[in-house]
């Protein structure tokens, strides 16, 4: 027995040892950036053809959040790095489900860790997936074969309502970014991006692309449907309603935006690996050739 023992331990420390090159040591490694990657081609769009709104405080952000929701007859797509049961989590999939209600397909794509951590045990999530119209997947959730590939995240934090709409920035879904329901929060930003053509401003088609070519992605998991819950988000969505009233009115998106000359969107490699600084070396290359630049970090 003393023999098996040792054997475990040996095992053991050979195991640890393993998680820390996995997890700390191989992501030191930095790749460069290759200059001939297209995600961070620049593609400008006609002036004036996608109008902006931006969103300062968590209250609007989640009043706004609801709007797009609200709004969308056709296809909602959510991906998100942190999303809680929590009172604004569980205002965000009252409305979701109350849109697939309605007709609207819902797509969730949720990093695998904190979907894991903090939605699976959800009772309201789960009955929110539990509607035939709506899918939710998992970015690279955690794997105890291949260790070195856990820390690598999904941070996107984006929502797409229909080909009319849709919201980008650095908020997650949870009480610490929307709403006004605890004292201590982040403050963050996001930007409102209105199609004044539907479906033809280039930085919504861009996103739209982004958002399938992730959701199809290998490491992309699918979560397991619970069939037959019925909670109460039906009935929170009727107090949602009373709640952020004015989320239900009707809106003047062309009054509500304003004009820009283009929309730039760039990306990292998307795949979860050690990934080339695309989005650096473009920030680079702005820098070197632009006379005046401002320059807005958003990090969590």
């Amino acid at each position: 027995m003393k023999k098996f023992g040792k054997m475990i331990k040996g095992i053991l420390k050979i195991w640890f040892f393993y998680l820390i090159v996995c997890l700390a040591i191989l992501p030191l490694y930095h790749k460069r950036a290759d200059e001939e990657n297209r995600e961070c081609e620049r593609v400008l769009n006609m002036a004036g053809q996608e109008r902006i709104l931006n969103i300062e405080n968590n209250v609007d952000a989640l009043v706004w959040r609801l709007r797009l929701i609200e709004s969308a007859k056709e296809n909602i797509m959510l991906s998100i790095f942190d999303f809680r049961d929590d009172n604004s989590g569980q205002d965000m999939m009252a409305a979701l489900l109350n849109a697939a209600d309605r007709g609207v397909k819902v797509q969730i794509l949720v990093d695998g860790i904190n979907g894991t951590l903090y939605l699976k045990g959800s009772r309201n999530f789960r009955e929110l997936t539990s509607h035939e119209n709506v899918e939710v997947k998992l970015y690279n959730p955690i794997t105890l074969i291949k260790p070195w590939k856990n820390n690598y995240r999904m941070h996107d934090k984006y929502l797409i309502a229909d080909d009319f709409a849709y919201i980008l920035g650095g908020r997650n879904t949870d009480d610490l970014f929307l709403g006004n329901y605890i004292d201590s929060y982040n403050e963050d930003r996001d930007i409102l991006v209105y199609e004044t053509v539907p479906g033809e401003g280039n930085s919504y088609i861009q996103i739209q692309d982004y958002f399938k070519k992730v959701w199809n992605l290998s490491c992309c998991r699918m979560y397991r449907k619970h069939e037959g819950i019925n909670g109460r988000l039906r009935e929170h969505y009727q107090e949602v309603r009373e709640k952020h009233s004015e989320a239900f009115c009707e809106i003047d998106w062309f009054e509500e935006t304003i004009e820009t000359e283009s929309i730039e969107l760039c990306t990292n490699p998307i795949d979860p690996d050690n990934k080339q600084p695309q989005v650096w070396n473009r920030m680079v290359n702005e820098m070197e050739e632009a006379d005046n630049i401002l320059i807005l970090m958003l990090y969590k």
